[in-house]
């Protein structure tokens, strides 16, 4: 009794070893050949765009916006307007592409996330997102209406961008979808985390300059460098 169930339990756990050591070797097979077709590291470098964005939307704006606007009381307001035009985002962008193509909506994408940014810049003081009593002028006075503008365009930017990428990742990676879809999440928390640790000692205005260069290099890569994709 005992020592047949001790010696079931051994031969589990090494079949359960060796189970693991086919999976570690068949994605790591599957990444050294993904690795030779330059779109590969395209897409994991668009990760770069969604740690920006998701850095500034989800920490710098609603910090921002409290220093600029009736203290804490419009914290919550980013966030509720950006989720509100990402869902309208799911509906509206398929049928955008539909009635144009992908290149035309990373252009459009691109276009709403630059107002959104030069937004920003005009309305945030270069200390807005780590000093809630900054004393720092901005270009143009900060209202209410220009925080959901800026809230409401990065939410339907972004959602059209992650509708792209993700329709992307099913070309690119067509020989092993979920393996694809498991790199670009890896690449992501590799950008985000470092991004979510840079932004307490810049100004907001470099970061903003940076996240506008990111998101025209992003468009530019994915019209460019995918082009054969977005045609698909």
């Amino acid at each position: 009794g005992i020592t047949e169930i001790k010696k079931e339990c051994e031969e589990a756990i090494q079949s359960g070893q060796q189970e693991e050591s086919s999976m570690v070797s068949y994605y790591w097979g599957w990444f050294t050949r993904q690795a030779r077709h330059h779109p590969v590291w395209i897409m994991i470098s668009m990760n770069l765009y969604w740690a920006m964005i998701w850095g500034y939307y989800t920490k710098i704006l609603p910090t921002a916006t409290a220093t600029v606007l009736e203290g804490r009381k419009m914290v919550f307001v980013p966030g509720i307007c950006s989720g509100i035009f990402y869902f309208i985002g799911t509906i509206g962008w398929p049928y955008v592409t539909r009635f144009t193509n992908k290149t035309a909506t990373v252009t459009l994408i691109c276009i709403l996330l630059t107002i959104a940014t030069v937004l920003s810049i005009l309305i945030l003081p270069t200390d807005a997102a780590t000093n809630l009593d900054s004393t720092a002028t901005s270009y143009i006075t900060p209202k209410p209406y220009l925080v959901i503008i800026i809230a409401s365009l990065i939410g339907l930017g972004d959602c059209g961008f992650t509708i792209v990428i993700y329709s992307l990742v099913g070309l690119v990676f067509a020989e092993d979808t979920a393996a694809g879809f498991g790199l670009m999440n890896c690449a992501f928390c590799i950008f985000y985390a470092p991004a979510m640790f840079v932004v307490q000692y810049i100004s907001v205005h470099v970061w903003l300059y940076f996240q506008q260069g990111v998101v025209l290099f992003m468009g530019l890569i994915t019209t460019i460098g995918l082009k054969k994709y977005l045609s698909q």
